[in-house]
């Protein structure tokens, strides 16, 4: 994650435009952490499982904190450099990189079509329904913005 490009994105949208930008991040780093609980995924790594989940959980503290204030008083609310650089130190130091950067990814890319999530192989992580119905009705899914996730276990 590159903090600067970060806030000046965030500083760039409308306040409205910004929370959602924001909720965006919070619910795909959600998302994003359910491969966690995936048996295989996890078996043998259960500390750095635990790692992981104390970062995504200071990550969702952090932008909850940040969601309310704007929500409630916007001049509450830490400038989008601070909260930039508050995410680029939970990343850092709780290594979840592969988790927070897909989300901002994720959320940046909202204002063109919605990215497919997809592991270095080509497997659909996330849309692989949206894929089908795509198909389905003649759309040319090869073509579709992609997002590449890499665990990094």
């Amino acid at each position: 994650m590159n903090s600067k490009e970060v806030s000046e994105w965030l500083a760039a949208l409308s306040l409205l435009d910004r929370i959602r930008a924001i909720a965006r991040i919070y619910s795909r780093s959600t998302i994003n952490a359910r491969e966690l609980f995936v048996p295989e995924w996890a078996a043998g790594k259960e500390q750095r499982v635990r790692e992981i989940l104390h970062g995504l959980n200071e990550i969702h503290h952090t932008l909850a904190n940040q969601l309310v204030a704007y929500s409630t008083d916007e001049h509450k609310a830490s400038p989008v450099q601070t909260l930039s650089q508050m995410l680029l130190e939970i990343e850092n130091k709780y290594r979840v990189g592969n988790f927070l950067t897909p989300a901002i990814e994720f959320a940046r890319s909202q204002n063109s079509s919605l990215p497919l999530t997809v592991y270095p192989d080509g497997a659909i992580a996330d849309g692989s329904l949206r894929i089908t119905i795509l198909k389905e009705r003649g759309v040319d899914v090869d073509n579709l913005p992609r997002i590449e996730r890499i665990p990094d276990i």
